[in-house]
């Protein structure tokens, strides 16, 4: 148990992080404060440190330009100078991609105000240029914008004019005749992904930060009122505000069940160094029966990066002993979830540990249990049928119950062997 005036947070015993981990953690962590660096210059001189393991999780982690942006000053041959030669060229081509990414945006914001399309920008789109000094030390994989869902037919348009096409990797769903819009009007919170070629740039469009399908869910009512308004790539524009988008972090975050990315961690990190208003936080937490991932993913986040809570909002958002220990049961709370990059083994008892209300772990059990058909042709690849529409839940639901199953028997026969040993 941690106890400090910044809350009071119960973990698992640490698991060690290898030298190269523990590297990735300490540059990322003070990338943008340059703090710490004789304990980072002391990591550096270990002879036995793997530079290829480094590069190829900062790659996976997607802070390679972070990690460069901490390591270009450290003289005395700490560095191997190809790493160091490997990471410029990937804070280049990151820098490169987001001119293009902010060029389009551009755009696309120029287009949506002609036709009366209010926007918000989300994740990179907003963080690159409002958490970060340089566009260039967060990647983007996509542009994320949020729009009222009285406008989607408009938009859709609006995408389609400015030379904007479904996703390529869905055409073969299409072909099939396959609900594709359907399910994404059901299974998300967002469109299908639209891909522009030329660029090749990829745009969500949101109407919602959470879909009834999902194990939390974010109220869209009040997230325009608090937005705020922000300049970016010369266009004004609105992003969520710091709670909000603390709030929406966490839950992606816990959504992904912990093993989202550096990225993702070190743009929480980002967020809690501003003015957060924690008691709003707090607040919007426990209106929108969030408490329990956002509890839990500020609790990795000061595993990874030391953040600073307060500890009336950890008292507020702390989940019952009872949860605590089943989730304890099922998971680590240690570096090494963001490091495996891979969700829980005990994925489905997670969501449900993670949901507040047993009204809503009832309801989202259902929904995984016996989802629509549009998600089941999309799932299965196969239009549903009176003739094998039975075959296919039946075969979801076994599948289901040897996966919730599957990974808390293998932890009792674990420690059943152990105790016998």
């Amino acid at each position: 148990m941690i106890k400090s005036p910044c809350g009071e947070i119960n973990l698992n015993s640490q698991k060690p992080n290898s030298v190269e981990e523990e590297v990735l953690l300490r540059c990322t962590r003070n990338a943008l404060k340059q703090t710490d660096r004789g304990e980072l210059k002391e990591l550096l001189s270990n002879e036995n440190l793997r530079w290829t393991l480094i590069l190829k999780q900062a790659n996976k982690q997607g802070v390679a330009p972070l990690l460069y942006q901490s390591l270009k000053d450290i003289k005395g041959g700490l560095v191997s100078a190809e790493a160091l030669g490997d990471l410029k060229k990937i804070y280049y081509a990151t820098l490169a991609r987001n001119i293009a990414f902010y060029s389009e945006l551009e755009k696309i914001l120029d287009s949506f105000a002609r036709k009366g399309i209010e926007v918000i920008l989300l994740k990179g789109a907003a963080f690159a240029t409002t958490l970060y000094p340089d566009i260039g030390l967060r990647p983007m994989k996509d542009l994320d914008i949020l729009i009222h869902k009285s406008n989607l037919e408009k938009t859709k348009k609006a995408v389609a004019s400015l030379g904007y096409s479904l996703d390529p990797s869905l055409l073969s769903l299409i072909k099939k005749d396959l609900p594709v819009e359907e399910y994404y009007l059901l299974h998300h919170p967002h469109l299908p992904p639209y891909y522009k070629e030329k660029g090749r740039i990829f745009l969500e469009v949101h109407w919602a930060l959470t879909s009834r399908t999902m194990p939390f869910n974010i109220e869209t009512s009040g997230l325009w009122e608090r937005s705020v308004e922000a300049e970016i790539s010369g266009r004004k524009t609105r992003i969520l505000s710091p709670e909000d988008s603390l709030v929406y972090m966490c839950t992606h975050i816990a959504r992904h069940r912990f093993s989202a990315g550096l990225r993702e961690y070190h743009d929480l990190l980002m967020l809690t160094r501003r003015a957060v208003q924690w008691n709003q936080v707090a607040d919007m937490a426990c209106e929108n029966n969030l408490k329990t991932p956002v509890y839990y993913a500020l609790l990795y986040s000061k595993q990874l990066f030391k953040i600073k809570i307060p500890s009336e909002c950890v008292n507020r958002l702390k989940p019952s002993p009872v949860r605590e220990i089943l989730f304890k049961s099922l998971t680590d709370i240690d570096t090494s979830r963001v490091f495996a990059n891979s969700e829980s083994d005990a994925g489905l008892l997670i969501d449900l540990l993670l949901i507040d209300r047993p009204v809503d772990q009832i309801r989202f059990l259902v929904g995984k249990i016996l989802p629509p058909t549009p998600w089941m042709s999309i799932k299965y690849r196969a239009q549903m049928t009176k003739a094998n529409i039975v075959f296919y839940y039946l075969r979801r639901i076994g599948y289901l119950a040897v996966a919730a199953l599957r990974y808390p028997l293998l932890r009792l026969i674990e420690r059943f062997s152990r105790k016998r040993g």
